[in-house]
């Protein structure tokens, strides 16, 4: 079935994920000050040193795809940061990162730090939460800036 155009820039606009491999902290600053207040980005914080990064990184296109998929009508923009750049360094202050992999989820002018065993699954169900206004706040932390 061939849906009209219309059709589908409505449905394109309804369920985005926008995908970045690494941005640079002055990139996720100019971006995150910029974005239109209706968009939510979700940002991973990295290290290609890591272990724990190397184990969680691949998680990314699942996790993409679930929120593309989700019910959420809210768009989520998916950005990477490798803080082992001597560029980004100022991100683990300017976040208050205490190590990595660190995912926080900027929206509605507020940031949330989810905590706890990331996968896909998790943080996508994380992040659906918190853009829906669930009280389920437990694996989440409010960071003001």
């Amino acid at each position: 079935m061939k849906l009209p155009v219309s059709l589908l820039v409505v449905v394109l606009l309804i369920h985005v994920v926008i995908a970045a491999d690494d941005v640079t902290f002055e990139e996720l600053t100019s971006f995150i000050t910029n974005q239109p207040s209706s968009a939510a980005t979700l940002v991973t914080f990295h290290s290609t040193s890591c272990r724990f990064c190397i184990q969680w990184m691949p998680e990314i296109p699942d996790l993409e795809a679930m929120l593309l998929n989700s019910e959420q009508t809210e768009k989520v923009i998916v950005l990477s940061v490798n803080v082992k750049k001597p560029a980004n360094k100022p991100a683990i202050n300017q976040f208050r990162l205490t190590g990595v992999p660190s995912v926080l989820l900027f929206h509605d002018g507020r940031i949330d730090k989810f905590s706890g065993h990331r996968s896909a699954k998790t943080v996508s169900e994380w992040t659906r939460d918190l853009l829906s206004g669930s009280t389920e706040r437990a694996s989440a932390e409010s960071i003001g800036l």
